[in-house]
């Protein structure tokens, strides 16, 4: 009998253990766990009856160690100053577990810390205090497993993180309570994770922060950043142990904490009593009643955007037993469809993270939410009503932060949007200037309220009319959907992310414009790419793939910083026209196509062939002025067209729906241009052996009569009269070099204006040099290679090209000419825009000679 008195007896421990340190207790009443206390008492009575029966010595045998440490409880109670903090434990189920054994960290408010509480609340004894109330100030200072001040700071693991942690975690939790949803008063539980998840047995237990030294260390914290929340109140103590808004108090041998047998007591000079959620903390805010009235937005069907109220009926019905005097008919878990939801404690599903960290919440006053509609509504002519119900996810992400924003790091911290919060980083203002006039820490996170709105890219960048205006849905669907990684983020890209070069030019195609290009939209269609259709389509250019090009052509990125501007504020021409173009500007759009424009009219290929002209209207404010923060955008009254659609002759086809082919540009400009007679006889001559495909970007050189005849002259050109012997006769000894001297002057990969800038604009690239990609190949004797080009801007910001060498290491095997090939400008000679291409008449030519 003797081992099963001490099996027994030591089952009879560990229970005790378990009771002590698993219980969970709610701050209502602690009724929802008189089911499962009966239960536990019904199995130490049981094992009590087998202890007892099997030996009258039990008592005896597990007779308490002299060398044990005594509970807390009894620790406390010999202090003599924590009278009133042991009477609020009389009152609750916590009695328990600071009498028992177990494994707890205890924050206990000592008795001068009551008067300051009770003086707070107009109370004269804790007698006055409810039970609810008790429950929750026992249950908030106690911490889950036994931590010494040398760990306080630190996340328990395999080995310790040092400085990890600033969070632990408590039994409180603040059980069912009462809210409207959709307009009726009910039953509502918050989950006990982000994910939404509901349960019986898992609840939604609040966290303690603490700060210590090491954390502060670790994250590179300073006392003003703690005193930001609780002026005047950084412990001064050598300790420095903070918790929320207490410090922990040195005892009489120096140490701040007491070693108890159920874990470690602190004695702190604050009650931690009224310490809310971000959700409970912005319900109670007055001042944030307009930005709360947008969490609780309802859609066009009833159904709320950002809140939502799930049921589970099993724990609905749970609920119902455990609290028989409710009237729970209902029981739904609140959370928020959203980066992260106020009302949960967790910031993560790994206990790591939520031990080190949690969210922050910036609630712009009524009135700075009111000035931000105002504004919004007058900008883009509508009213709140038609605001998109994306702009208002876009807008309360602006305030939210997965993390948290300490003061002096606010500079640096950006929101789930991935926008700075003060709009421009570390040139920005910092947390003293921000406005910002109440910080509150709370249970899961920091609260500041702020006197105005967090600027947001998705109102403020460019991208904001297509998102904004319904004219341009048709646009937006596909920015959101087919460009979301790339054009969407170039939208985007702004000061607010760091960005404060990129400038951008936005020309809008709307959606009656699509329209009227064949186009319809069918928004039932699952996948975006198959919602446009066009029965005018002909060729092998599908819907879809030609809206994406008309798009692009529409956009224009560029440069602006403190040594080049290259950014396009308007289409007048009034600064960057030239008088040799008849006052023509140039630019090359996003998708690479080349187009002329002035007076506000732009041409493009197409539109130059047709002779019509797309007119842009530049979007500006109220008061006249560009509202956007990386650009400027620009209402069309046509597309751009990179093909004619009207005046269509035998050599294009499919009327005008796929690019004109690129030797037909060509032959067109060379007929036209008596300047390069000469350039057109041998491209006639020799034109069924040239192969120019029409899928890419060229730059093409036509050097003119004088200098074709020097290079006929200098042996660079074979003869027209040896390569020609006869009509329609070539030499073909001789027709590869004259095809290779045609070649050299077909530049490939890059469209380049004679725009008389000093720079090569490429995107946001721009350069004093540029080597073009590659011509076409070409055989000379055994070398065979790709000759490349120099481009740059010669004496009066003419276009230049220059040929390169052909080299093998440091071997030169095939060499450039020396003279520099320069644009002849003239509107019928040079800026010839064309198929993915521009043709320029030049004088001189590209030669290569084989070393």
């Amino acid at each position: 009998m003797k081992n099963l008195r001490l099996s027994v007896g030591s089952a009879f421990l560990i229970f005790r253990h378990r009771l002590a340190a698993k219980i969970p207790f709610a701050s209502l009443s602690g009724k929802s766990f008189l089911f499962n206390r009966l239960r536990y008492s019904l199995f130490v009575l049981t094992s009590l009856f087998l202890i007892t029966s099997c030996s009258n010595d039990f008592d005896e045998y597990f007779k308490r160690p002299s060398w044990l440490e005594e509970p807390a409880y009894d620790a406390l109670q010999s202090k003599g100053n924590f009278t009133d903090y042991l009477k609020l434990v009389n009152r609750t189920l916590y009695s328990s577990v600071l009498k028992g054994s177990g494994s707890y960290t205890f924050f206990a408010p000592n008795d001068d810390a009551f008067k300051i509480y009770l003086a707070g609340k107009s109370l004269t004894s804790v007698d006055q205090i409810s039970d609810a109330d008790a429950a929750k100030i026992v249950a908030y200072s106690l911490v889950y497993n036994s931590y010494s001040s040398a760990h306080l700071g630190d996340i328990a693991g395999t080995t310790w993180t040092e400085g990890g942690s600033v969070r632990k975690l408590t039994p409180y939790y603040k059980g069912i309570y009462n809210e409207d949803v959709s307009g009726v008063t009910s039953w509502v539980i918050d989950p006990y994770d982000q994910a939404g998840d509901a349960s019986t047995t898992i609840m939604p237990y609040r966290y303690l922060s603490i700060f210590t030294p090491k954390y502060f260390s670790a994250n590179g914290l300073s006392s003003s950043d703690y005193e930001t929340f609780y002026n005047g109140m950084y412990n001064t103590l050598d300790n420095k142990i903070n918790v929320m808004g207490a410090s922990v108090l040195n005892q009489e041998n120096g140490s701040p904490e007491i070693d108890v047998e159920n874990g470690a007591v602190y004695e702190v000079n604050r009650v931690n009593a009224d310490v809310t959620n971000i959700d409970e903390k912005l319900t109670a805010d007055s001042k944030g009643n307009e930005f709360r009235n947008i969490l609780n937005r309802k859609l066009s069907d009833g159904t709320y955007q950002f809140v939502s109220y799930e049921e589970n009926t099993d724990n609905t019905a749970y609920y119902k037993k455990i609290y028989p005097s409710s009237n729970i008919s209902h029981l739904y878990y609140k959370s928020y469809s959203l980066p992260f939801s106020f009302n949960v404690e967790r910031s993560a599903n790994t206990s790591n993270v939520n031990e080190s960290d949690a969210q922050t919440l910036f609630v712009p006053t009524n009135t700075a939410v009111d000035t931000w509609k105002e504004k919004i509504t007058s900008l883009y002519d509508i009213t709140e009503s038609e605001i998109p119900d994306i702009a208002w996810q876009y807008f309360l992400q602006a305030h939210m932060v997965d993390h948290l924003v300490w003061p002096s790091k606010y500079k640096s911290e950006i929101n789930v949007n991935s926008e700075f919060l003060n709009g421009a980083g570390s040139n920005g203002n910092d947390l003293s200037s921000a406005g910002i006039d109440t910080c509150k820490m709370a249970s899961n996170g920091f609260y500041y309220r702020i006197n105005s709105v967090i600027p947001c890219g998705y109102f403020e960048s460019i991208y904001g009319k297509m998102l904004m205006d319904k004219s341009y849905s048709y646009l937006n669907s596909i920015i959101t959907n087919i460009y979301s990684t790339d054009l969407m983020t170039d939208f985007l890209k702004s000061p607010l992310k760091g960005y404060t070069e990129e400038n951008m030019t936005l020309l809008l195609p709307s959606n009656a414009l699509i329209a009227s290009d064949g186009y319809t939209y069918d928004s039932s269609v699952s996948d975006v790419a198959s919602r446009f259709t066009n029965s005018s389509l002909k060729g092998s250019t599908s819907a879809i793939e030609r809206l994406k090009r008309i798009i692009r052509m529409g956009i224009f990125e560029r440069v602006n910083n403190s040594s080049t501007n290259t950014s396009i504020t308007d289409f007048s021409a009034t600064e960057d026209g030239l008088a040799d173009y008849n006052g023509y500007a140039y630019a090359i759009d996003y998708y690479g196509d080349m187009v002329r424009y002035k007076n506000n009219q732009l041409q493009w290929a197409g539109n130059i062939t047709d002779g019509s002209k797309v007119t842009a209207t530049k979007v500006v404010d109220k008061s006249g002025n560009n509202p956007y923060n990386n650009g400027q955008v620009f209402k069309i009254d046509g597309l751009p067209q990179y093909s004619s659609r009207n005046n269509v002759d035998s050599a294009a086809v499919d009327l005008g729906w796929n690019d004109q082919n690129t030797k037909v540009f060509i032959s067109k400009y060379l007929k036209n241009n008596s300047e390069v007679s000469v350039f057109y006889k041998y491209w006639t001559a020799l034109n069924s052996l040239i192969d120019i495909p029409t899928s890419k970007y060229y730059t093409i050189l036509i050097p003119d009569n004088n200098s074709m005849n020097a290079a006929i002259a200098a042996g660079d050109m074979p003869a027209y009269s040896s390569l020609v012997p006869y009509a329609g006769t070539l030499n073909s000894v001789l027709s590869p070099a004259a095809v290779a001297f045609i070649y050299n002057h077909v530049l490939q990969g890059g469209i380049y204006p004679d725009d008389g800038k000093a720079y090569i604009i490429d995107n946001f690239k721009y350069y004093s040099t540029y080597t073009v990609s590659s011509m076409q190949p070409y055989t000379v004797s055994s070398v065979t290679n790709k000759s490349k080009a120099t481009v740059y801007k010669g004496s009066g910001n003419v276009l230049t090209f220059k040929a390169n060498n052909i080299t093998n290491g440091a071997t030169v095997l095939v060499k450039g000419g020396d003279s520099p090939v320069i644009v002849e400008r003239g509107i019928a000679r040079s800026n010839i825009i064309g198929p993915r291409a521009v043709i320029h008449e030049v004088n001189g030519y590209l030669k290569y000679t084989v070393q």
